[in-house]
């Protein structure tokens, strides 16, 4: 099971909603990887929240543009809902990253505690969610590699 980051579910909507040769190279890899895997799309409900926020963030005119491509692609998505058991993890792994200065930002944290209560794949290129393995199995989708 795939959980998706935000910069891979951004890659995907682009990916999906563009001509080709519009398309930057972390959009098409992951677009060929989406379906080459034919799998259900996951995502944190924290996830949804940001792409919100990345959509009424942009420039003026496109955000109702940005808007309906979102709820378009929401329709795609397992939308996986915040637990006591991420909850409890992500309190946790925060005070420990903290006390040894090496925090996270929120949304990243309860994201990477989505995927490691499912013990699903965080497909994401961010740098950030390294310092959680292999508590967190992680996979760059961006790169074209179908295998993690």
């Amino acid at each position: 099971m795939y959980i998706l980051d935000t910069n891979h579910c951004i890659f995907l909507m682009n990916g999906l909603s563009k001509v080709a040769k519009g398309l930057t190279p972390q959009s098409q890899n992951t677009v060929k990887v989406y379906l080459a895997l034919k799998e259900p799309l996951n995502v944190s409900a924290v996830t949804i929240s940001e792409l919100y926020y990345g959509a009424y963030n942009s420039d003026p005119s496109k955000v109702a543009d940005n808007l309906s491509r979102l709820e378009y692609f929401k329709l795609m998505l397992n939308i996986l809902p915040l637990t006591d058991a991420i909850s409890k993890g992500y309190g946790e792994k925060r005070v420990e990253l903290s006390r040894i200065g090496k925090g996270m930002t929120d949304f990243d944290l309860l994201i990477a505690y989505t995927a490691i209560v499912h013990n699903a794949i965080l497909a994401t290129n961010d740098g950030a969610f390294q310092r959680l393995v292999p508590l967190l199995k992680l996979h760059d989708w961006s790169t074209g590699s179908i295998t993690p």
